[in-house]
């Protein structure tokens, strides 16, 4: 529960993966890197598509910028 406000919201901040300041995570350059090979990966095995039957998505401000309800994607192999 520690993660929710007292309505039981999400709260906006409630998540900061690495930290932030001189006590952030030393290790965060190393799992960026690793995440764009991972993606870049992705990308070159498969055509990465929008669900036709998929609704629009709407943002939502949090920390960063998320999608307000799930995103459906098609991966076809390359």
């Amino acid at each position: 529960y520690r993660w929710f406000n007292k309505d039981r919201s999400h709260h906006p901040y409630a998540s900061i993966p690495f930290g932030v300041g001189k006590r952030s995570c030393i290790g965060r350059r190393i799992a960026e890197l690793e995440l764009y090979l991972a993606l870049s990966r992705i990308l070159i095995e498969f055509n990465v598509k929008p669900d036709p039957e998929g609704v629009s998505v709407k943002p939502k401000t949090r920390t960063l910028l998320v999608p307000e309800n799930a995103i459906s994607l098609q991966f076809i192999e390359q």
